[in-house]
């Protein structure tokens, strides 16, 4: 479950228009080729696509630029990551993902596509995650209190 305030939503967003803004400002002065677009690893509709696109409306509103938002799914998540680092290094391509792609899948998996430390460079964090401990009603109270 994802959750944020509309503050914390607000200056993430302001934050990533206007790196996204500075995208006019570099570069040759000739139209760039290319469209913006955002990697998700995981389903549409799922709460990191949902961010995905309400970070891609807000760049166009802001912009005038459309980002499309593309799902890269399967192998959680590390598709998305693997099409990001042979992506062309024109800046048009990001994803957004949660961090534990970056910080425990390398302990977790033999062989990745990519290097963590190396192959990409973090611009934000957009949203707070939390995850709950839950059992069920039958569960012995030891198992309840983790005592």
């Amino acid at each position: 479950m994802t959750t944020m305030n509309r503050r914390q939503a607000g200056k993430a967003l302001a934050g990533l228009a206007a790196a996204a803004g500075s995208w006019s400002l570099a570069g040759p002065a000739a139209a760039q080729q290319g469209v913006p677009r955002i990697l998700v690893g995981f389903p549409a509709g799922g709460s990191i696509d949902v961010v995905a696109r309400r970070l891609a409306e807000s760049w166009r509103g802001r912009t005038g630029v459309t980002t499309v938002v593309e799902q890269k799914v399967g192998a959680g998540g590390r598709i998305a990551l693997a099409t990001l680092k042979d992506a062309p290094p024109d800046g048009l391509t990001m994803v957004l993902s949660p961090s534990s792609m970056l910080t425990i899948y390398p302990h977790v998996y033999k062989r990745l596509q990519y290097k963590p430390a190396t192959d990409f460079i973090a611009v934000t964090p957009i949203a707070l995650s939390t995850c709950g401990f839950m059992v069920g009603p039958k569960v012995p109270e030891s198992v309840k209190t983790l005592r």
